[in-house]
């Protein structure tokens, strides 16, 4: 058993980088380009449609190349920017959690609050609280 967890480990971990070695330097350097066009729009990002359109990548290049790089979907890391944010808001100032879930993107508090949970572990009251450290 142990010597097939191994060797399933070393044909993904092969296969992952064969997938990044197919890459051009010209998409690799498009996909950071849209890492950190999400990093800056997270509150309210563009459209994977109109991601790929401003980094000249097609969609299904764009979102595969972004799970190769990063390990994350392109809504996985929308949704880390936006809890990253909230985290830091939570714990280091004094607005309310449904001010904090304007901020950080949301229309709802409380679909806030969910999202925050499910990231995190515990809610936004119990971050603010200090009760749970990330």
């Amino acid at each position: 058993e142990i010597v097939c967890a191994v060797a399933r480990q070393l044909l993904t971990a092969t296969s992952k980088s064969v997938e990044r070695s197919q890459l051009s330097v010209r998409d690799v350097n498009r996909v950071y380009e849209a890492r950190d066009i999400l990093a800056e729009q997270f509150r309210k990002p563009p459209s994977i449609p109109e991601l790929a359109r401003a980094v000249g990548v097609n969609q299904t290049k764009l979102k595969a190349a972004f799970k190769s790089l990063f390990d994350l979907t392109i809504n996985d890391f929308t949704t880390k920017c936006r809890m990253e944010r909230a985290s830091e808001l939570l714990i280091s100032s004094s607005l309310c959690i449904s001010e904090i879930a304007y901020a950080v993107g949301y229309d709802h508090p409380a679909n806030f609050s969910i999202a925050y949970k499910r990231y995190a572990g515990y809610s936004p009251r119990e971050a603010r609280r200090g009760t749970r450290k990330r």
